[in-house]
């Protein structure tokens, strides 16, 4: 994914058409689109699914050159999540399960996923790995998966219990073995949540149930050597990148974006905001996350009495060793706010048009963009 940028004659500038629009909004809105598709290092955003009618871009993950992504239907029903693989490339795309329903990950040629459609009576289903190269699929494990994540040697989750609680699992390929990482969940006093791995370390949500506190876990995968991060709250939101862990707990009416050091057990916070939405994701020096606009600067969405600013995003990039935040696009409609880094560039999903008047937002179909 790390193509260098293109010179501007080669960019194409997509602006769609927004049902319900006056002229005179459209006169508004069309300085603010072309403002929108301005990107870091001057090239503009590219959109990796403008070709494919009727679809719904929900989870996805990136890696080298593919992109694996879940998309719905864009109907006012759609449940049914297709887990596919685009070649960026080539523009080839490979289905690999045609009704899913469940966490999914990504990294160096594997595709990693779990789905509850196919749960046994106890709830539990195969976790499944298709590996690019040899283009089959693989059951590393069987269990009741809340979330998971993968690097290139190992497949990490939250294996839930019909008790409430969870444990922290980790795949090992290389040794083709199983073992569990953190236990408690059994007795129902403990849940594991939100899982991820970094250089040889994994990070979680330690929920204790009976005390009703959170705290971040981490542990290095070479010697089991644990450590914690006492925190405010639950449910903090966390993203990992070789020893940097970035989090978001909410201060009174603020929320603050913290950078944990784990090499030098260091805590600091890079950004108290107002309007923080979605998660913080880290990779390498670079921290991007999307902030919802003032509600001073929102324009309205026609027949769309339920919009407000809050669904309105601005994406921003915050370089660690400059302490610099810089804004990329602006004025986005995106649902959830799931931004990323790969590979030095930004993914976001984002609405391709504004829902028409009176209907649902579940019929516009839901793009990935790249900046």
């Amino acid at each position: 994914m790390g193509r260098a940028c293109r010179s501007r004659a080669n960019r194409p500038i997509h602006v769609y058409p927004i049902a319900g629009a006056t002229a005179r909004g459209m006169a508004i809105l069309l300085p603010v689109l072309a403002m929108v598709l301005l990107a870091a290092c001057g090239r503009r955003a590219e959109i990796l699914t403008e070709s494919r009618e009727g679809r719904r871009v929900g989870l996805y993950d990136v890696d080298n050159g593919y992109v694996a992504y879940i998309w719905y239907p864009a109907q006012l029903v759609s449940t049914q999540g297709h887990l596919v693989v685009l070649d960026v490339v080539t523009g080839n795309e490979t289905e690999l399960e045609p009704d899913l329903n469940g966490p999914m990950a990504m990294c160096r040629g594997r595709v990693v996923w779990w789905n509850s459609r196919l749960r046994d009576d106890k709830g539990k289903s195969d976790i499944t790995v298709y590996d690019l190269q040899k283009g089959q699929s693989l059951a590393i494990a069987h269990a009741k998966v809340q979330g998971l994540d993968a690097d290139g040697e190992h497949v990490v989750w939250s294996e839930s219990y019909e008790s409430g609680g969870s444990d922290v699992c980790l795949y090992d390929f290389g040794t083709a073995r199983q073992r569990t990482i953190s236990s408690g969940g059994l007795e129902g006093d403990m849940m594991h949540r939100d899982p991820r791995i970094g250089v040889g370390m994994i990070s979680w949500e330690a929920y204790d149930r009976n005390a009703r506190t959170s705290t971040i876990a981490i542990a290095d995968l070479a010697t089991d050597e644990r450590s914690n991060i006492d925190i405010a709250q639950a449910l903090p939101r966390l993203s990992m990148s070789g020893n940097r862990l970035v989090y978001r707990i909410k201060q009174d009416s603020q929320w603050e974006i913290h950078l944990y050091d784990i090499s030098a057990g260091s805590d600091r916070v890079i950004a108290a905001l107002d309007r923080l939405e979605g998660t913080p994701y880290i990779e390498a020096d670079k921290i991007a996350w999307c902030e919802h606009v003032k509600k001073e600067e929102f324009k309205g969405i026609p027949g769309q009495p339920l919009m407000d600013e809050g669904d309105i995003r601005d994406v921003f990039v915050y370089d660690i060793d400059s302490g610099r935040k810089r804004l990329i696009a602006k004025y986005l409609l995106s649902p959830g706010g799931r931004v990323s880094i790969h590979d030095g560039r930004v993914f976001l999903n984002v609405y391709r048009e504004y829902p028409p008047p009176g209907r649902s937002n579940l019929v516009v179909p839901v793009d990935l963009w790249v900046w």
